[in-house]
């Protein structure tokens, strides 16, 4: 099964009808991520290294997370990955500092992965910016999310070694949007 299948829709803020979803999605996916969700206060947290252990819950993150503009791939009801992103975020770039469409967070339910679902959420993205410029951070381990952003038109911004952990480093992406690339 592929992306025909599921529905994207767009919600300016996590509405009560998709919040339980999106939660339940991040409690089974927050451990995946470096560092996981549950030791995160921010979508944007920018001091990410060593806080491992310091929560066992994505509450913190959540109540920042449900505030931001959503694209929801749905099955039915059920919200099987998310994409939220940040509008007018600054991101520093050549001496200068570029307002981004920003992906705070992506995440797709494990048994839906490996079928197109996070190229077409970022592409639903892209259709939707109007800031110009779209960015994204990863960590250098999450090979699968790189190669990904890469066949997207994504050029490696900034990379910053060990920000993560030993060995683990912060990667952010940036992406001219089609319509500013007119």
């Amino acid at each position: 099964m592929g992306t025909s299948t599921l529905e994207l829709v767009f919600e300016d803020t996590l509405g009560e009808r998709h919040a339980a979803e999106v939660r339940r999605l991040l409690e089974s996916c927050g451990d995946e991520f470096v560092p996981p969700l549950s030791t995160r206060t921010s979508t944007h947290q920018t001091d990410l290294y060593g806080r491992e252990g310091q929560g066992t819950q994505t509450g913190g993150y959540f109540f920042e997370l449900e505030q931001q503009p959503f694209i929801l791939a749905l099955s039915g009801a059920r919200v099987v990955a998310f994409l939220s992103y940040i509008v007018g975020y600054p991101v520093e770039c050549g001496g200068g500092c570029l307002l981004t469409m920003y992906v705070t967070t992506i995440c797709a339910d494990p048994e839906y992965r490996h079928r197109g679902i996070a190229t077409a959420l970022y592409r639903f993205l892209e259709r939707r910016s109007s800031s110009g410029y779209l960015s994204v951070r990863t960590w250098s381990t999450n090979v699968a999310h790189m190669t990904l952003l890469r066949s997207l038109g994504y050029q490696e911004l900034v990379r910053i070694h060990d920000d993560r952990g030993r060995g683990i480093d912060t990667v952010y992406y940036l992406k001219e949007s089609s319509e500013s690339a007119r």
